[in-house]
């Protein structure tokens, strides 16, 4: 599986729009690299799967958010992260780095990159004063 370099997703502290999302890659098998040898990954078909949530670890320090999110459509591995009220506060300022863990059905937990991000970010609320 694989994800795009350098996308960055940055939300203001206290805001809960936009949600982020994206998809889960898997890389091309030998046939299909044969057949189009230019695409070298594929959506990761996730219609078995039970949940998706969205993992961020903090870029300094230890800190780890594992938020429940949603799928789009399973089979082309697209998920959604709506923020719910509390996930943007101040204490979560700072840099995060972003992958999602897929649950499957086996209870065995597949933690993947995504398109999603390569730095997330939550910025201080601009002083009013």
């Amino acid at each position: 599986m694989s994800a795009d370099p350098g996308v960055q997703f940055t939300i203001t502290e206290g805001d809960l729009e936009p949600a982020i999302g994206g998809t889960i890659y898997r890389a091309a098998t030998a046939a299909e690299l044969l057949a189009a040898p230019t695409v070298t990954r594929y959506p990761l078909d996730c219609t078995n799967a039970s949940t998706i949530h969205l993992i961020l670890k903090a870029l300094t320090g230890s800190a780890v958010r594992r938020l429940t999110s949603a799928w789009v459509v399973k089979a082309n591995g697209t998920w959604i992260h709506t923020w719910v009220t509390g996930e943007t506060v101040a204490t979560f300022n700072g840099t995060w780095k972003g992958r999602v863990e897929i649950g499957w059905p086996s209870s065995r937990p597949q933690t993947a990159p995504s398109e999603l991000v390569d730095a997330f970010t939550v910025v201080q609320q601009p002083d009013d004063g």
